[in-house]
């Protein structure tokens, strides 16, 4: 049924010979043609470096420990907001351009650094992205800490920004490198507790150390746990990209022959830099499916921008007040992430248990789900909060939507890694790329509306945006595979 691929064994290009050029998205679990052949060819070499081989609790300590890579690094988006008042006093300044411009410079290294960290690790390997990632990042913290003037402090926030892209991108990647099919599921659930919970829990700690110790504590406490996993990552992660495994294999059996080879690198890193970008082009479902996790995920921002303010001028709650207000969106984090990652590796066993092919079109089912309490939450969220009822209900309403958020995020995340094993890291940056971009621009817009038309209407209004796209989880739950699968849509990757 599936159409023909190239395998990866039979188109390669220079540059550690690691093969480019496949078409996508037909997939591995179509004609098993890209995961498994790169997988079993390792595992016909019988290398012991081979990742299906190595232990479980090395692989869970590696996925546990780039979600704690996540955590900080997401954390350091948000963390930040509660201390931007003392701040701009430090350096005798004002005005809410500058506060902006704080959030939408951050947005703008999250948008950059996917569509550079996934070519390099396709073409190099996971391992070291991760490792130069984090060091930027660790330098760029310190130096914002030590920061004498708001341009400094900018190109570092920068800097910051854009090497939170290595473990965030290339996360899935490494799931898919390291764990069975019907294991991911629960894996992506693990991996994906750091780059929600970060974001939600950050300016709760950001507020209390600014409040204590200052601003620049903020950045050296990032600083020290950044410090130590960066340290943990060097004594622990080894590379597990199969094709670059395999191309390092290669180059040492032609040095032992005595072999030189000629190597041209160009052709393959143009083409891997613009892969992500020909996915999103030219691949209607990668497209629709990225659209639709920015939908969940710049709402989730908007929430998390706006609640503090909220039940400030609502509720008339503290500063710690309100900020203990995010853990609703918190609870709902935990119970979309278990559910889905139960419910989607279940899946898969039910459908092989019965003989029945599986696809990935198989993780979306919980997005269907997540489209319609997106919507549900922010009714509830905000026509409780213009009627001033009881602090618990619009808490409840925010519950709502960071549950829908999870249940469209995570399907989204799995079905890339399934639909794309070899080059998820390319899939996910694009991604990740148009998420930053609504994310950095629709938040933007809260308080404005809020003040013109209320916190019901306001909320409304982005409900009604949300259920325009309720249809789209049916249609690829039950066309998806053919639009992937169909020849006009095969990608030249």
């Amino acid at each position: 049924m599936a159409s023909q691929v190239s395998k990866p064994s039979e188109k390669l290009v220079s540059a550690g010979n690691i093969p480019v050029e496949p078409l996508a998205p037909t997939t591995h679990l179509d004609n098993k043609s890209l995961d498994k052949t790169s997988k079993e060819q390792l595992k016909e070499l019988k290398d012991p470096k081979n990742p299906f081989n190595w232990s479980s609790g090395r692989k869970w300590s590696i996925i546990l420990l780039i979600s704690s890579i996540t955590f900080v690094c997401s954390s350091s988006s948000s963390v930040f907001g509660p201390a931007l008042p003392e701040f701009l006093k430090e350096f005798h300044s004002s005005g809410d351009t500058l506060a902006t411009f704080t959030i939408s410079e951050y947005a703008a290294g999250y948008i950059l650094g996917p569509l550079i960290c996934a070519p390099l690790s396709e073409l190099y390997g996971r391992v070291p992205v991760i490792h130069a990632s984090n060091l930027l990042f660790l330098i760029s913290t310190i130096a914002c800490a030590l920061s004498i003037n708001i341009p400094m402090f900018l190109i570092f926030r920068l800097g910051q920004a854009f090497s939170t892209c290595g473990a965030g991108t290339l996360g899935p990647g490494l799931i898919a490198d390291l764990i069975p099919l019907e294991k991911r599921g629960f894996a992506m659930t693990i991996f994906a507790v750091g780059p929600t919970l970060g974001p939600s829990l950050s300016p709760v700690v950001g507020g209390i150390i600014a409040q204590k110790l200052g601003w620049r504590w903020i950045f050296w406490f990032i600083s020290i746990i950044a410090g130590v996993l960066t340290i943990v990552s060097a004594l622990l992660l080894r590379e597990t990209y199969a094709p670059v495994l395999q191309a390092r294999r290669k180059v040492r059996e032609e040095h032992a022959r005595g072999e030189v080879q000629t190597r041209k690198p160009w052709s393959a890193v143009s083409k891997a830099f613009i892969r992500p970008l020909k996915l999103l082009i030219h691949s209607p479902v990668t497209l629709i499916l990225a659209l639709q996790s920015s939908i969940a995920l710049s709402y989730l921002n908007l929430v998390l921008s706006t609640f503090a303010i909220t039940f400030q001028s609502q509720y008339d709650f503290t500063i710690w007040q309100s900020g203990f207000t995010l853990f609703g969106i918190g609870v709902g984090f935990i119970i979309g992430q278990i559910v889905v990652g139960a419910f989607s590796d279940r899946w898969l066993k039910y459908q092989k248990s019965r003989q029945m092919d599986v696809t990935p079109e198989d993780r979306l089912p919980p997005l269907i789900i997540g489209s319609v309490l997106i919507p549900a939450g922010f009714f509830w969220y905000g026509w409780s909060t213009e009627y001033h009822t009881h602090w618990i209900v619009p808490i409840i309403g925010s519950s709502l939507i960071s549950i829908g958020a999870m249940f469209c995020f995570l399907p989204v995340s799995m079905y890339l890694v399934d639909a794309y094993s070899v080059f998820a890291a390319s899939a996910t940056a694009g991604n990740l790329m148009i998420r930053s971009i609504v994310s950095a621009v629709l938040p933007l817009a809260a308080e404005p509306l809020y003040h013109s038309v209320g916190y019901g209407w306001g909320n409304s209004i982005f409900a009604f945006i949300a259920m325009a796209f309720l249809p789209v989880p049916f249609l690829l739950v039950r066309y998806g595979r053919f639009l992937r699968t169909h020849p006009r849509f095969q990608v030249q990757l």
